[in-house]
């Protein structure tokens, strides 16, 4: 008996790309990056590994839309956060809460956002600072406001790896780093 060929559905290129990203943001989120491979995503996908290829051509390419995946997850809980009524540096505490319960709740994907920070691939550094120069942009877009972001997103990384590493509450660091953040943000953004 000959296997029956497999059905290919054409897709919008740019649903198609979404779906290999989410599919590789999985198999990146469980294995370690270097031993990631486009078969593997090609798997997860339901694609064929030159598909994958086509649309992203290389492997830090394809990180970096995982990356950008896993980042959009983040930010869609912060946003609901900041949706929230109160003054900003209670939205603060709250944007702040939310990213540290992220990191405790999703052990996997957050692996796969921490790793990003310590990749050299042109892709990868742009969506970083892509995402830099939008959150700075809420605060004016100056170089200031863009150092107070990179410093910010290095404070928050570190205490999600605290909160990883030695199971701290999340919480707890969230108020801690609330008080601190806000010392500098708020000569941005009044109360």
């Amino acid at each position: 008996m000959t296997p029956e060929p497999r059905t290919r559905t054409r897709l919008d290129p740019a649903i198609r790309r979404r779906q290999i990203a989410e599919a590789a943001a999985r198999v990146f989120a469980e294995h370690d990056p270097a031993d990631v491979s486009f078969e593997a995503v090609a798997d997860e996908a339901g694609v064929s590994r030159s598909l994958v290829y086509t649309y992203f051509g290389d492997r830090g390419s394809l990180f970096a839309a995982a990356y950008t995946v896993e980042m959009m997850r983040l930010d869609t809980e912060i946003d609901g956060a900041l949706e929230k009524l109160g003054n900003n540096r209670e939205r603060l505490a709250q944007a702040v809460t939310a990213y540290l319960r992220f990191a405790a709740r999703h052990r996997e994907r957050w692996n796969l956002i921490a790793s990003a920070g310590s990749s050299r691939h042109p892709a990868v550094r742009d969506a970083i600072a892509a995402r830099t120069v939008r959150i700075a942009d809420t605060l004016g877009g100056s170089a200031e406001a863009r150092l107070l972001v990179s410093g910010v997103i290095g404070m928050l990384e570190a205490a999600a790896a605290h909160v990883l590493e030695d199971d701290a509450d999340p919480d707890e660091l969230a108020e801690l780093l609330t008080q601190v953040i806000w010392a500098g943000v708020s000569s941005f953004v009044p109360d």
